[in-house]
């Protein structure tokens, strides 16, 4: 009798177990995920002054504490605007949770404020990530236009997370926060929109299509319009231009030109995105000579299409190089013959080259051992203060050693994997397991009790 009542006791527990666990699960599933319901990107006024309105379509209020919020480039890199570690709050039923960069976040009464200098960009991504890493929601800035200051992208219906549909607002944008205070956003477009269409309506007639072929002929200051193949992202050589390069039918040269910009106003863009740029030629020759188009405005460059293959060049001499090729793609092929000094030399058995390695390409100079033969792809460029070419290499792709062959390190790096992901299957795992451990124990009280009667 004792060990029956003992065996129905240890059933029971271990049925209430699986009750809880399951219980947990289904009452977590019955919970509609937070949404992003309404972004701004910046003002006129101040390019800082964005905002992420969430909604929460829940008739309970949600703990947001462990959630983050990130942003994803077109080039598919996500940073963070608030880290998990760092995202507080609690956002009331059936209402709204406000969050806004630290600069604009006292003006507008914001619930939370971005944990670093991060901000959004026109072509951005927005995700919101629940406390188990999941996707509650993201939204593509751009899905209808291009998203301009002093406009919100808005959800135009809460009624489901499923009615993806939005709507632009750029006249009496307002807000809510966790304390359901009413907030009204300011506006600069009518006067900032006036004068800029004044501005373009009276000088689009003056810019004149041309190829990259040609733009180097054009006299200083044309205003034209040119396409290209995106070849060096912004921040790589330089945090104020990127190039472009492209090749055409009749000849083998692979033509290039720098796309400059003071204020660093680009659009998102990636590698082998096909661009048409608006601006003013620019030649100087203070220290390198230098041909490059000004923009004035993130709308004077847009982007046409994108993952286009690169265009390749040729292996040439070196003493076939003019300074009038200054920034086309070129490939040498020659044994180094000096590294030393932050000097790098190759020699092709013609001439020597100089070859500049930046810090942004990710490039190591100590791969370029004296001695040994090396294929070098990169930009022409002459300094005004010696008669040498220079090669700069773009990537790390751009240089390879002939005498040796290399394991590509880049593949460990690119199969690195992701600790969160593996930690959130690892805990999915440890459920199985204790699922499967609780069976195992049911199954072998029984074996014994039965046995033992």
């Amino acid at each position: 009798m004792k060990k029956t009542a003992f065996f129905f006791c240890f059933c029971i527990i271990f049925f209430n177990l699986f009750l809880i666990f399951f219980q947990i699960n289904s009452s977590q599933a019955e919970i509609n995920p937070i949404i992003i319901n309404q972004v701004m990107i910046g003002q006129d006024d101040n390019v800082l002054n964005e905002f992420i309105e969430l909604y929460n379509p829940n008739d309970v209020a949600i703990d947001l504490k462990n959630y983050s919020l990130k942003k994803k480039t077109i080039s598919d890199n996500e940073s963070s605007l608030i880290s998990s570690k760092k995202f507080n709050g609690i956002i009331p039923a059936k209402s709204y949770f406000l969050i806004s960069s630290p600069v604009f976040g006292p003006s507008i009464k914001s619930d939370l404020n971005y944990s670093n200098s991060n901000s959004l960009s026109p072509n951005n991504t927005l995700i919101l990530y629940d406390t188990d890493k999941n996707i509650s929601d993201q939204i593509l800035l751009n899905d209808l236009v291009l998203l301009k200051n002093n406009q919100s992208l808005k959800r135009a219906s809460l009624d489901s997370q499923i009615d993806t549909n939005f709507v632009i607002e750029s006249d009496n944008i307002t807000i809510i926060n966790s304390k359901n205070e009413i907030i009204t956003i300011s506006n600069y477009q009518e006067v900032a929109t006036s004068t800029d269409t004044t501005i373009n309506q009276s000088s689009s007639t003056d810019y004149q299509i041309t190829n990259l072929k040609n733009i180097k002929n054009l006299p200083n200051k044309s205003l034209v319009i040119v396409e290209g193949l995106v070849s060096v992202l912004p921040g790589v050589l330089g945090t104020q231009y990127f190039y472009i390069h492209d090749k055409y039918d009749d000849d083998y040269n692979v033509y290039g030109l720098k796309i400059y910009n003071y204020n660093k106003l680009f659009p998102e863009l990636k590698i082998g995105d096909q661009i048409q740029v608006q601006g003013e030629v620019a030649i100087s020759s203070n220290n390198e000579l230098s041909f490059k188009i000004k923009t004035k405005d993130i709308s004077d460059i847009k982007i046409i299409s994108n993952n286009n293959p690169l265009p390749t060049s040729t292996i040439e001499n070196i003493n076939s190089f003019t300074k009038t090729q200054a920034d086309n793609l070129k490939t040498i092929q020659g044994q180094i013959t000096q590294n030393s000094n932050g000097e790098i030399y190759l020699n092709d058995n013609q001439n020597e080259i100089l070859i500049k390695i930046k810090t942004g390409t990710k490039i190591s100079s100590k791969k370029l051992v004296v001695g040994q033969n090396f294929l070098i792809s990169g930009l022409l460029a002459f300094a005004s203060s010696s008669s040498l070419p220079q090669i700069i290499p773009i990537n790390l792709e751009s240089i390879k050693n002939l005498d040796i062959i290399e394991e590509n390190i880049e593949i460990a790096d690119s199969q690195t994997l992701n600790n969160e992901f593996w930690e959130t299957n690892t805990q999915k795992r440890n459920k199985i397991i204790l699922i499967y451990l609780i069976i195992f124990i049911i199954f072998t009280a029984i074996f014994i009790f039965f046995k033992k009667k």
